[in-house]
């Protein structure tokens, strides 16, 4: 089919109104949510365990925190790949030449976040992966794509359509809108990110690598808050979700899915209940990994007697 005719049979099935299209209405939603009492209990449960697990990284030298911060970088930046099905060792080869990654990329930009750098981390998260033909750094350009899969017999399995393109521009001016007011409240330090990611994630802006987009400025952003709220101040983010995503990858996309056809104050609770689990999932495996990085510094200290 040429882009023509598909254009024209996507067009159909968004204007049938049998699959939902993603609208500017998602935001609307964001204005007057609220959250239920046991997202707030639980929000403040993982806050305690975040900080617990951010104060045991003080505990260790600069040098040895920078190594341990470095090492779950390296990790994510794979992780984040892998949750959709790259290459790991194509991805880790990769890593060796490349000079910079979206992470830090974002680690250097000066609040507030733009348009432009954005579009650039997207670009950055695309590139040496099996999709590095999108990594245009633009918005996506048509209405041809669609959030499901294709079945073996060739049929569509639509679970909703994006944001129509020629809307992208206004929803980033909203997203970033969100993204960059001021946040007065502790809690937000986990809250603000996993719902940022959620947007990203539903709006689908571009034409690949949205979800990875999503991980990575929870990350950055989770960081951001992180050091304005608690005492301790990281050259980096110390705690990167993705390999926490990806036993529950097809939960994942129905929560994300969920937020677009539902689209009411319900689901976006269900999201956040899901990825505080994720985060806990992360933070034990973290701290497992820094017993174990102490342990060999242990080790390395006493022959060093």
């Amino acid at each position: 089919m040429t882009n023509e005719e598909i254009d024209l049979e996507i067009e159909k099935y968004m204007n049938s109104g049998q699959y939902k299209v993603v609208d500017l209405s998602i935001f609307e939603v964001l204005e007057h949510l609220t959250f239920e009492e046991g997202i707030l209990e639980q929000c403040k449960d993982t806050l305690e365990k975040y900080k617990e697990y951010v104060q045991k990284l003080m505990e260790l030298s600069e040098e040895e925190r920078t190594i341990f911060l470095q090492a779950i970088k390296s990790a994510e930046i794979v992780d984040n790949q892998k949750l959709e099905k790259e290459n790991s060792f194509l991805i880790g080869l990769y890593m060796q030449t490349q000079k910079l990654n979206a992470i830090d990329y974002l680690l250097s930009v000066d609040s507030p976040l733009t348009k432009e750098n954005v579009k650039i981390s997207n670009q950055l998260i695309l590139q040496g992966t099996s999709h590095e033909k999108y990594a245009s750094g633009e918005y996506r350009q048509n209405n041809r794509k669609f959030v499901g899969k294709w079945n073996i017999d060739g049929s569509r399995d639509i679970k909703y359509f994006p944001l129509p393109y020629p809307e992208i521009d206004q929803a980033m001016e909203k997203l970033l809108a969100y993204y960059n007011q001021e946040t007065v409240n502790e809690i937000d330090i986990l809250l603000k990110p996993l719902i940022v990611h959620g947007l990203i994630a539903a709006l689908q802006m571009f034409e690949d690598g949205n979800t990875r987009l999503g991980r990575v400025i929870q990350s950055i952003e989770l960081w951001h808050l992180s050091n304005q709220f608690l005492e301790t101040k990281l050259p980096q983010p110390a705690l990167y979700m993705s390999r926490s995503y990806y036993p529950f990858r097809e939960q994942y996309r129905e929560k994300i899915t969920n937020i677009v056809v539902e689209n009411n104050q319900e689901v976006w609770n269900n999201w956040l209940h899901f990825n505080l689990n994720r985060i806990e999932d992360q933070i034990q495996f973290n701290e497992y990994n820094l017993e174990q990085y102490r342990t060999r510094l242990n080790y390395e200290h006493a022959k060093k007697r």
